[in-house]
């Protein structure tokens, strides 16, 4: 294979990838912003906790303790915010790559994306009812359904993670055997993320 195809190859998947890192990053920021979104330190550890790979009933009960009760508000607005932050992020993947290829992309893509956007949306439904309870008095003093939403994170972060490399794979053909490799990888991860709920 030439030069020239695989610098126009490497050229397309960044071109394609372009709007959806920006949104992805850049409009993860700016709802930050707006919404006055706090972090909080719980036993050294760095939150905000949705980023986190899976968390207990506890982690989120510090968490929220931790932020008080302007940060607990601007937390309920940044959820609120998230949604549609997330669907407009879902829409540029989709968007971007209709774009590259000139039709719609193939269903497996669409599917991935819009399992992201859903797990995204749970998650935020789940956390925000839950911050309305605090400090959870009629549950025994701790939140509920945390298993489902920390279920609905590890799902989101693989599904956008998994998204985003069939984004490259589809504009850039010659990523593909990477991403496959990448995706083997994290096979033993995946395999057990079903025993994290419960």
């Amino acid at each position: 294979m030439s030069f020239e195809n695989i610098l126009n190859c490497v050229v397309s998947m960044l071109l394609t990838l372009a709007a959806p890192a920006a949104i992805g990053m850049g409009g993860a920021a700016l709802v930050v912003r707006l919404t006055g979104r706090r972090q909080a330190k719980v036993d050294g550890r760095i939150y905000p906790i949705n980023t986190r790979f899976g968390y207990s009933a506890l982690e989120m009960k510090e968490y929220w303790s931790a932020l008080q009760a302007e940060g607990r508000a601007a937390e309920l607005r940044f959820l609120a915010a998230d949604y549609v932050y997330t669907i407009v992020l879902g829409a540029t993947m989709i968007g971007s790559l209709a774009w590259r290829l000139h039709h719609v992309p193939e269903w497996p893509f669409v599917l991935v994306v819009f399992l992201a956007v859903v797990s995204d949306c749970i998650e935020d439904a789940l956390q925000r009812g839950q911050i309305r309870k605090y400090p959870f008095e009629q549950s025994g003093g701790m939140p509920e359904h945390i298993p489902v939403a920390s279920f609905a994170t590890q799902c989101k972060l693989v599904l956008y993670f998994l998204g985003f490399l069939m984004l490259a794979c589809l504009a850039c053909p010659l990523a593909l055997p990477k991403a496959l490799a990448m995706l083997l990888s994290f096979a033993p991860a995946l395999a057990g993320m079903t025993g994290r709920i419960g």
